[in-house]
């Protein structure tokens, strides 16, 4: 291997150990001249190529019992096993164990990956490279061994996955020879073909969207900026999208700021893994302390009212201890506001000190998850006026139903507003039944985003393994049958959020129980009263367990040649 190639690599047992792939291989144009340009233009394959070699020595060095006299012993394991860092096992997509080995190998464009190795079976395919995002891994066949002679893969082997993982099928395969793997060379064109042939699976098999679209976090800033320009924002979609988590996300955002917010986001992740310093934790605690400090919360529902948001009349006790009176108190959002004026003057006030240490931006943000279960015109009252992003600040008072009951040198003495710092956000389901509507008024006040279900997809991540490669597939299947069922739309979709329910039922079983406990009386719920209900779950279930037929047999049924 060349040495600007191999600086790629950077040695797996260095500081800053790396092994990023790419999965998208582009043939960028060559600076004539530039190392380095040549060195990012080789960079997806030849990393690609450097983590096969890892795979193969890793499983290689395993199963002959950690004799070092194997294929890239030297390159990638050595410097593993000199530094004491060296994992023989493990099931790797959280952190631990092989995948802790090497840092930063799961940043590409598309998925995650991990390697998985089953200490008693080296050679099974228990061992493999797994793409969480794809339901596709890459695992090996070996080569008879002669007597004496030691193990060696021959064969590597892409597989589509099923769960469980026994009853993979394989799609593709290449010898070890074919690849160049260990041939100190620059990528072959059989290792590029492996890896366009991986490209198409995406593409026909998975019916990935190749278009590029926004990372999260451009995302996250996408919403931040809607909602700075219109201080009401809410959002909504099918049931378990992830709407309240992403509340929650774009308050902080709002809160911290972007510098602090994606700082404080590196050192949760950090202490995630246990290597967060004592300084760096005192950090994180003061922006937690701070986002706490400056985010409100409710839940609406049918009983909430004016009295509960705004103020009320509320029975306290007289000082004999006999009998009650009543007494005009703050609503949970009049309390929020006060806060958050105070807050804005004092800050104000502090804003030429130089010895202030930066703490975030002067924003609040309220958070009304379920805002359309309750009556937003009962509970909102005169805020109707004063929410409007036009309307905002102390030159727009308005006089509630109980200002004379206010007491003098109360911050809203002489009448209520929301701050200019005040930021809304809500939340709602579009299908909820029993709820009440939204009128044009309240909606002319709000920017409306809808969450899909597809677009927090990426929190079955936090599944293991097989299982959240699978789940995403059949959440996919599941949720193209809804669309195209009658009376259903994609506001019926399933959120990605019902499928963590997985961690709750272990084995071969957690699917079945998924669909038993959680989703078959969902999906009954939406068909109530439909004509051939009972058909039409029996399809939808079709679709849910063999998510990988679907396509094929719509594509039978229209003449077309499957994938």
């Amino acid at each position: 291997m060349r040495n600007e190639e191999a600086e790629l690599f950077n040695g797996i047992g260095s500081e800053r150990p790396c092994i990023t792939i790419v999965l998208y291989y582009v043939k960028h144009p060559t600076v004539q001249g530039s190392i380095i340009m040549e060195r990012e233009n080789k960079s997806d394959i030849v990393r690609f190529k450097n983590l096969l070699e890892y795979f193969v020595s890793h499983l290689e060095y395993g199963a002959n019992k950690y004799d070092g006299n194997i294929r890239g012993y030297n390159t990638y394991i050595k410097p593993l096993v000199d530094a004491n860092r060296f994992v023989k096992s493990g099931y790797g997509y959280k952190g631990h164990a092989i995948q802790s080995q090497v840092d930063g190998w799961d940043s590409y464009d598309i998925g995650t990956i991990c390697i998985t190795a089953n200490a008693t079976n080296f050679q099974s395919r228990g061992c493999y490279l797994h793409w969480k995002e794809t339901s596709l891994s890459i695992n090996t066949k070996w080569r008879t061994k002669g007597e004496g002679e030691s193990e060696e893969v021959e064969i590597i082997r892409m597989t589509k996955n099923s769960f469980p993982l026994s009853s993979a099928v394989t799609v593709h395969t290449k010898s070890v020879v074919e690849l160049g793997l260990f041939d100190g060379k620059a990528p072959n064109e059989g290792l590029e073909n492996f890896f366009e042939e991986y490209e198409n699976l995406l593409k026909e098999l998975y019916h990935l969207d190749t278009t590029e679209k926004e990372s999260p976090d451009e995302q996250l800033e996408s919403f931040a900026e809607r909602l700075e320009a219109s201080c009401n924002l809410v959002l909504h979609g099918a049931p378990g999208t992830g709407k309240t988590l992403l509340a929650k996300k774009i308050a902080r955002r709002m809160i911290l700021g972007k510098d602090d917010y994606y700082y404080a986001e590196g050192l949760s992740k950090k202490r995630q893994s246990a290597k967060l310093s004592n300084k760096e934790g005192d950090k994180l605690n003061s922006f937690e302390g701070l986002v706490n400090s400056k985010r409100g919360f409710v839940q609406f529902h049918p009983s909430y009212d004016y009295t509960d948001f705004v103020e009320g009349l509320r029975p306290v006790k007289n000082e004999a201890g006999e009998g009650f009176g009543l007494e005009r108190m703050d609503g949970v959002f009049k309390e929020f506001c006060k806060k958050a004026e105070k807050d804005w003057q004092e800050s104000t006030k502090n804003d030429d000190a130089t010895d202030q240490e930066s703490s975030g931006t002067k924003t609040f943000v309220f958070i009304i998850d379920e805002i359309n279960r309750g009556d937003m015109s009962k509970i909102l009252g005169e805020l109707f006026f004063s929410i409007d992003p036009g309307y905002r600040g102390e030159k727009n008072r308005v006089k509630t139903q109980y200002q004379n009951l206010v007491e003098p040198g109360d911050l809203f003495a002489d009448g209520f507003f929301v701050p200019e710092n005040v930021y809304i956000i809500g939340t709602m389901n579009d299908i909820d039944r029993g709820v009440e509507s939204m009128d044009f008024a309240i909606r002319r006040r709000f920017v409306f985003d809808e969450i899909k279900a597809e677009d927090n997809i990426g929190m079955l991540d936090e599944l293991d393994g097989e299982l959240a490669a699978d789940a995403k597939l059949r959440l996919k299947a599941l949720n193209d049958a809804i669309s195209k069922t009658e009376g259903l739309s994609s506001a019926y979709h399933i959120g990605a959020a019902y499928f963590l329910r997985l961690e709750n039922f272990g084995g071969e079983d957690a699917f079945r129980a998924l669909w038993e406990y959680h989703l078959k009386g969902l999906l009954q719920e939406y068909l109530r009263g439909m004509d051939d209900a009972g058909n039409k779950l029996a399809m939808l279930k079709k679709a849910y367990d063999n998510p990988r037929n679907v396509d094929s047999e719509n594509a039978a049924a229209s003449d077309e040649p499957t994938a």
